[in-house]
């Protein structure tokens, strides 16, 4: 597989894709059960930002939050071919969400979302960062993956990393995940630094 173009021999990806994604979901559901979804915020780096963001779409109830740094979206291709039919009302795009859920949940074999139920991606909040300078993941695939997002209803938080290349940028993207925590995914201080006692105390950041 080339990072340049991540999307070549997808077949090939597909069963790596589909095990990692049902041991996240595995992950999930555990923590579900002790903190509440709401509490639960997945996400990962490069190669693993590529699988939480495919996990992302595949989810049929929706999560606390998601951020992906560096990475792009499996399955983008087909993603785009079965959700952007029409999108002209509210419910054409509630009925695109649903293509993109199921076609992602139908090529990896995954539970399928309820033909009129919702759609995990689409109630989650989401930040993508990049660098603008990434020399192994150019930063068009992760404009793609906002774009994709985006246009299918999801609340995304983007930030680009001016001349950076191929990571998280200290301090900036630690900052940029402590503001979406506040802000986006109703996450307290007293959470963020491990001294609350409530079940928001609970965060999962599933790093593949």
């Amino acid at each position: 597989m080339s990072l340049s173009e991540p999307w070549t021999e997808q077949e090939k990806q597909i069963a790596g894709l589909a095990e990692n994604v049902r041991q996240m979901y595995t992950v999930v559901e555990q923590e579900a059960r002790l903190v509440g979804r709401e509490n639960i915020v997945i996400g990962g780096l490069s190669q693993g930002c590529a699988t939480s963001l495919i996990a992302l779409m595949g989810l049929i109830q929706p999560v606390g939050g998601y951020i992906g740094i560096a990475g792009w979206l499996p399955l983008v291709k087909d993603i785009k071919a079965a959700a952007f039919q029409a999108t002209d009302t509210d419910e054409q795009k509630s009925s695109s969400q649903m293509r993109a859920a199921r076609s992602v949940q139908s090529a990896l074999a995954l539970p399928l979302s309820p033909a009129h139920g919702e759609c995990g991606f689409a109630g989650t909040p989401c930040m993508l960062g990049h660098g603008t300078a990434d020399p192994k993941v150019v930063v068009k695939h992760g404009e793609e993956a906002r774009d994709v997002l985006t246009n299918l209803g999801a609340n995304v938080t983007w930030k680009p990393y001016a001349d950076f290349g191929h990571w998280w940028k200290e301090p900036d993207t630690i900052d940029d995940i402590a503001a979406f925590f506040l802000e986006k995914v109703s996450m307290t201080v007293a959470a963020l630094d491990g001294k609350g006692q409530g079940p928001e105390d609970g965060i999962v950041f599933a790093l593949d």
